[in-house]
């Protein structure tokens, strides 16, 4: 398991957030604003590259989020801009201000968490005071980190970092788990710590082009497709996403529908989409499916493993529930969310424009470990399952953008 940022020297400039798992659909972690800090809960998200937080004055927002006061900080300035940003489903619409932004807070008020000063002075964010139909959203606020596409560094936060010398380059880490105790987002060079240089040693990686808006690569060599022992492979013109604030697979569906018709090739009725355009499947188990690889640039492929993302309920007529679903916008790209981000260590780099992972060789010959979605509780509604992908945090982002 990837270490924390308290178990290396001090001369390392990297720091760490543990990230809290709500049911393998939305990962969340802490940051802290203002002065002095107040603590709020965002997801971290690669697919948008905007900060935004509710504030007091948002009578609309949900109950359970923490509301940031503006008139508790001393650094808190207001810019003339309004701002408003649509998700798939949903929408939130505020004010941009200024305030200083923290990782681990200050150090009198936050000394649990306070590690190495990872603060941005001077930080541009969207106050929220309306929002509508993000009820599924379990944290406060969303912390955009994709790339930055509207020209100014005041909007990336890894940038600041970098731009403000808290951090030695422009990279940040995800290592997420269905482990709840161990999912993790690294700020900074994780190679400065010789445990992570061994561990990163084997890794894959593609460049984004230049024009990239997203963290996006493309798929050059096809897709293929590995059920018991044989492998089924077929081209595709389309492009990969990593994003964080999706909770499912999104699928190009042309891509969607080779995938479904090699599962029913024997039995039409095999596999099809519910309503939600969600891929369900007739199974004994999780471990009826193999896994997909996406050959991306050169010798580089990322891997998924089918019982990592199948929901096992027995008593239904078709009882593996993929988190996978087709893509209803067009976009023609794989959009890799939580679910299949999942233990794998995935570096992100803005001055290089770079993305890299690590994918160890037990994670699909332990397949076992698929056993454990099986078991899990049975009373947990579907229907969480389902609002928790239909808030598809970043395809708003990336809707936004396009934009």
């Amino acid at each position: 398991t990837p270490i924390k940022s308290n178990e290396t020297s001090n001369e390392t400039s990297f720091t760490t957030v543990d990230l809290s798992n709500y049911f393998d659909i939305q990962y969340y972690g802490d940051i802290f604003i203002g002065t002095p800090s107040q603590k709020h809960s965002v997801i971290f998200d690669t697919g948008s590259n905007v900060l935004w937080v509710p504030s007091i004055e948002c009578a609309s927002c949900r109950n359970n989020s923490i509301k940031f006061n503006p008139n508790e900080s001393s650094t808190l300035q207001y810019l003339s801009e309004n701002k408003n940003i649509t998700y798939a489903i949903g929408f939130v619409d505020g004010r941009t201000v200024l305030d200083t932004v923290s990782l681990n807070g200050d150090k009198k008020m936050f000394p649990q968490v306070y590690n190495k000063e990872m603060k941005v002075e001077g930080f541009k964010f969207l106050l929220v005071d309306k929002e509508e139909n993000l009820t599924g959203t379990m944290a406060d606020g969303v912390m955009g980190i994709g790339v930055d596409t509207e020209g100014d560094d005041r909007n990336s936060f890894v940038y600041s970092l970098y731009n403000q010398n808290k951090i030695k380059d422009a990279s940040f880490s995800f290592y997420l788990s269905s482990t709840k105790e161990i999912s993790r987002l690294y700020f900074g060079d994780i190679l400065e710590n010789e445990y992570m240089k061994k561990f990163m040693g084997k890794q894959h990686s593609c460049r984004m082009s230049s024009y990239a808006k997203y963290w996006e690569c493309d798929i050059t060599k096809g897709i293929s497709l590995y059920q018991d022992n044989i492998e089924h492979s077929f081209n595709t013109n389309s492009k990969v996403i990593f994003d964080s604030g999706t909770s499912y697979i999104i699928i190009p569906s042309n891509d969607f529908l080779t995938i479904v018709n090699y599962f029913n090739l024997n039995d039409p009725s095999l596999c099809r989409l519910n309503k939600y355009y969600q891929l369900m499947c007739k199974c004994a188990s999780p471990n009826d499916f193999g896994k997909i690889k996406l050959n991306i640039e050169g010798y580089s492929y990322f891997n998924i493993s089918l019982p990592d993302v199948i929901n096992y309920y027995p008593n239904f007529a078709y009882q593996c529930y993929f988190q996978i679903m087709v893509d209803v916008f067009d976009l023609n790209t794989w959009i890799l969310g939580d679910s299949a981000m999942r233990s794998s260590l995935i570096t992100f780099n803005m001055r290089s424009r770079k993305i890299s992972w690590v994918q160890t060789k037990q994670r699909f010959d332990e397949v076992a470990l698929a056993n454990s979605i099986a078991n899990r509780k049975e009373g947990f509604s579907l229907w969480w399952l389902i609002i928790g992908a239909i808030t598809i945090i970043a395809i708003g982002g990336i809707i936004y953008l396009i934009k």
